[in-house]
């Protein structure tokens, strides 16, 4: 059995605890990140092909650098901006390459998805082949990791002991983020609400993606708690790092990351409610002590904060002057979208392209998309609506092939996914991984550690 294997099932308190001596050890010494990063990628890269993925590596590997990848952000790390996406990209082919013992099947659907957003890239104005690799590197990346990671998952039977491991991995490293976090706070003086996002305590990096990553660790251990397993492998350690990632999650004052992780929790309880009485009543109970937990951290965070944080989030379902839900530009930048859409609604204006005509339209402003979804629309035309169309249908027919704790899986991280990509599109590598090990089809015979 792998070492890394080990960490992950034998000793994951210890290494737990070893990714918070990692997270003070990446503030104190400058380059550590870069020469960790590219380390990961080239250990990870040999273990796949050496093992031929038997233990699920690929997606071990990349779920681990999902988790780093706003890490790595945060402490300046000396790579391209896109190196989470190709190292989960990386990972996941190799995987796919390694283990394949016959032709390959594509989804017909999630194909369409693919091909569907090419095109457009004729449209792309550049000044220089380099500027057009990073236009449509920062706009196509996040499409790509989603079509790789559904070909590597899809149809993929996983033991759910192996499931875990993969969503350790993932949680892992939002554990370091949270230490820089606790690291890098501000003292009382220093700290100032205000109704804006909050920097300070997002560790000076985007609170927006900051608190996305913290969602998801939410989300993990909530998944974990409605199912009855622990991802820490200790209760108490459990409830402690939910605990400080939901309070660390509401005082960025970014409202998209935990909205999404309890809409995300939320929806899959509902759904669990058709379970048969015995899991019903374990879903409730669980369910209840999430909702409590959350309860009573809101309440602490709103106190904390004089009450500025409630009136952030009331603001989420109030209606401005100029008649925009949310008090937020996100709205208005989805609704210049669309007018750059009808506008252009043959083959839109070209990956990348949306974000310098925006400011000649309703926005003003040279900004990026924030949804995933509008983007594809206003840069991609009619023929990224089909695009978005094939998705859907192709989510749609999975869902209701699933039964029992598939289901609940499926649509948490699906919604986890999809939320995301419309709120912050697909900055991270996380939207597009994490849509892809959806698919995953979760086995429960006898458990047998690593693949068949």
């Amino acid at each position: 059995m792998p070492y890394y294997i080990k960490l992950l099932t034998e000793k994951y308190i210890a290494t737990a605890v070893l990714h918070v001596v990692f997270g003070y050890c990446l503030l104190a010494f400058s380059g550590l990140s870069t020469i960790f990063s590219w380390t990961l990628l080239i250990i990870g890269f040999h273990e796949i092909i050496k093992s031929k993925d038997r233990y699920y590596q690929a997606a071990i590997f990349a779920g681990y650098l999902v988790g780093l990848e706003i890490v790595l952000r945060m402490t300046k790390a000396d790579i391209f901006w896109e190196f989470g996406k190709y190292g989960v990209i990386l990972f996941l082919i190799t995987g796919i390459i390694s283990k394949q013992s016959g032709k390959l099947k594509l989804p017909f659907l999630i194909l369409i998805y693919f091909m569907s957003l090419l095109p457009s890239i004729v449209l792309t104005n550049y000044s220089s082949f380099n500027e057009w690799r990073q236009i449509i590197s920062f706009n196509l990346s996040g499409p790509v990791t989603l079509f790789i990671s559904v070909l590597y998952f899809k149809g993929k039977s996983v033991h759910h002991e192996n499931v875990i491991l993969i969503l350790r991995a993932v949680a892992l490293p939002i554990l370091t983020l949270s230490t820089i976090l606790l690291f890098r706070l501000p003292t009382l003086d220093e700290i100032i609400f205000s109704s804006e996002a909050n920097h300070q305590f997002s560790g000076g990096y985007g609170p927006n993606q900051v608190c996305s990553m913290l969602g998801v660790l939410i989300v993990l251990i909530g998944i974990s708690k409605i199912n009855q397993f622990s991802l820490f492998k200790n209760q108490i350690l459990d409830y402690s790092i939910l605990g400080l990632c939901i309070i660390q999650a509401l005082l960025t004052f970014s409202r998209g990351g935990v909205m999404v992780a309890l809409a995300s929790l939320a929806f899959p309880w509902i759904i669990s409610i058709k379970q048969n009485k015995s899991v019903k009543k374990i879903y409730r109970y669980n369910m209840l002590i999430l909702i409590i937990i959350v309860m009573l951290l809101w309440n602490v965070a709103s106190n904390f904060t004089g009450g500025i944080m409630n009136d952030r989030y009331r603001t989420t379902l109030q209606v401005n002057e100029q008649g925009l839900i949310g008090g937020s530009s996100r709205v208005e930048i989805m609704l210049t979208d669309i007018e750059i859409f009808l506008d252009n609604y043959i083959m839109g204006v070209g990956p990348g392209m949306g974000k310098y005509l925006r400011i000649k339209y309703t926005y003003g402003k040279i900004v990026s998309a924030h949804s995933e979804f509008t983007r594809i629309l206003a840069e991609h035309g009619i023929i990224g609506l089909m695009g978005i169309a094939s998705l859907g249908i192709f989510t749609y027919r999975e869902y209701i092939k699933r039964i029992s704790i598939s289901k609940v899986f499926f649509i948490c991280f699906i919604l986890v996914s999809t939320l995301t990509m419309s709120h912050s599109a697909m900055r991270l590598a996380m939207p597009g991984f994490l849509f892809g090990l959806a698919y995953v089809t979760i086995s429960t015979n006898e458990f047998r550690l690593g693949s068949k």
